[in-house]
């Protein structure tokens, strides 16, 4: 954390300076000289202010204060000693405050976490009186998940949503709707509001004869935490070995699922650890991002996600069987063109691996429900890929412009006037015909059989990209990923 605020803090502080007008050699020596004069802006200041509130929240309560002391002395001390203009001290605070507070961000903090005594204090006013509290790991980035056992006996579950589950939940819905077509954005939902939601949800849910995971109560902690406190589960389907998955487990998940979409609701949060293995069956948990009066396509990113995870701990075969025993041919060919890399959450995604082992799931599953290859569903609203390809054409269209705003128009008149038409007419023919020889060339360099017009293609791409991008890489990456989409 202390590494990346202070990188940050160096960037931005040299980054603002230059476009104040102070060079970057003198932002440089600002960091360690003293005679360099007012600076616009004085990065020893802003890399100071970036630690300090860095180590903030890991610290007690006097340390914060003592920081905060050593903050306002050294920006007045700055301007005393001539190193900083007012304006500069205020500029290098400011942005001291946004390196420590994008680090927070990315990387999380303690701030607004409750240790175990004070999460019992907490319980006592939601008039829970608990026996042993202890911490649990998170489903999701940022939130923080308690055990308590009550003096009664019961064993109960706490999710605390703090600022920074808060500040993930915010990102992650801001992204998920620039990104995803058919998203909206949900921006405004406080933590109060996020709690109150799964628990209206989770009831709602329980009324409709869904298993779930019976809310208890919900409410607010010392420090403005949000917390919903739940009944513990026996276990969770993340929890359990792989061969302790069996196939009742598995028909039963599909079918809590689709009583759950029957009564109206999906659960788009879908985990190994939001499965709850009851003894009775399966029970859902984790209602805080499920939407009433769903969409078709909120349905069917759920089957995706069941379908994934239930794939990650039983294998391809046992989990697409399940899937399509309980949703029947149709409704498993439906969901197929949503089974693609987008409808996946990162976790998930990063559990996948490659891309290619999606679409080794899909044709399973098409084999199973004997189907054909479907049409994908566009879920992707703007692509990393489309921003590069963008960015792309921009550098490529400029190039061409570039070349032939240097070309004497006038000249290749003058020579066309007195060319040879009937040689100019061969030479244009037979110029693009070298690129067959070289096709052949690559199919049989290939251990795998080549398609003739794709690498046909490929060479024609491989000659355009010479003379927009004289770079040995931009080829070597063209080649690269081609080989790669045909499975070489």
């Amino acid at each position: 954390d202390y590494a990346l605020a202070l990188a940050l803090s160096v960037v931005v502080a040299v980054a603002v300076g230059a476009l104040a007008g102070t060079d970057v050699e003198t932002s440089l020596d600002a960091l360690v000289a003293t005679t360099t004069g007012p600076v616009f802006v004085p990065s020893r200041l802003a890399v100071a202010t970036a630690l300090i509130v860095t180590a903030s929240p890991h610290l007690t309560r006097p340390f914060r204060i003592i920081g905060r002391l050593v903050l306002l002395m050294g920006a007045l001390a700055a301007v005393a000693l001539g190193l900083a203009y007012a304006s500069g001290a205020l500029a290098g605070v400011a942005l001291g405050l946004a390196a420590a507070a994008a680090v927070h961000l990315l990387r999380g903090s303690p701030g607004g976490l409750l240790t175990p005594d004070q999460m019992a204090a907490a319980l006592l006013e939601l008039g829970i009186t608990p026996r042993h509290v202890t911490s649990l790991p998170p489903s999701s980035p940022g939130e923080q998940r308690m055990g308590v056992e009550a003096d009664d006996g019961q064993s109960m579950v706490v999710k605390v949503i703090g600022r920074d589950a808060w500040d993930a939940q915010y990102i992650g819905a801001l992204w998920l709707s620039l990104t995803r077509r058919g998203e909206p954005p949900q921006l405004t939902m406080t933590r109060r509001e996020r709690v109150q939601h799964e628990a209206m949800v989770s009831l709602f849910a329980e009324r409709s004869g869904v298993p779930v995971l019976s809310v208890v109560t919900a409410g607010e902690g010392m420090q403005g935490e949000a917390m919903v406190v739940t009944v513990a589960p026996s276990a969770t389907l993340g929890a359990l070995q792989p061969g302790d998955v069996t196939d009742r487990i598995l028909a039963d998940a599909w079918a809590a699922l689709e009583k759950l979409h029957g009564r109206g609701v999906a659960h788009r949060q879908i985990t190994a650890s939001s499965v709850s293995v009851q003894p009775d069956g399966v029970a859902w948990a984790d209602f805080d991002a499920a939407r009433l009066a769903p969409s078709v396509t909120d349905l069917m990113l759920d089957r995706v996600h069941l379908l994934v995870t239930t794939w990650l701990l039983a294998g391809p075969e046992r989990a697409v069987g399940a899937a399509a025993a309980s949703l029947g041919r149709d409704e498993m060919a439906k969901t197929l063109p949503y089974l693609q890399d987008p409808a996946l959450s990162p976790a998930l995604r990063r559990a996948m691996g490659t891309d290619w082992v999606l679409e080794d799931l899909r044709a399973r599953a098409m084999d199973v429900v004997d189907v054909t290859e479907p049409d994908m569903v566009e879920l992707r609203r703007v692509s990393v890929g489309s921003l590069v390809k963008l960015l792309l054409t921009v550098v490529i269209v400029s190039t061409l412009v570039s070349l032939f705003a240097g070309v004497d128009f006038s000249e290749v008149a003058d020579q066309l006037r007195d060319a040879n038409w009937a040689r100019l007419m061969v030479a244009l023919v037979v110029a693009p015909l070298a690129q067959l020889a070289f096709s052949f060339s690559t199919i049989g360099a290939s251990s795998r059989s080549l398609p003739y017009v794709p690498v046909l293609v490929l060479q024609y791409a491989i000659q355009f990209m010479a003379l927009v991008f004289p770079s040995t890489g931009a080829r070597a990456a063209l080649q690269i990923r081609f080989f790669q989409r045909l499975g070489v």
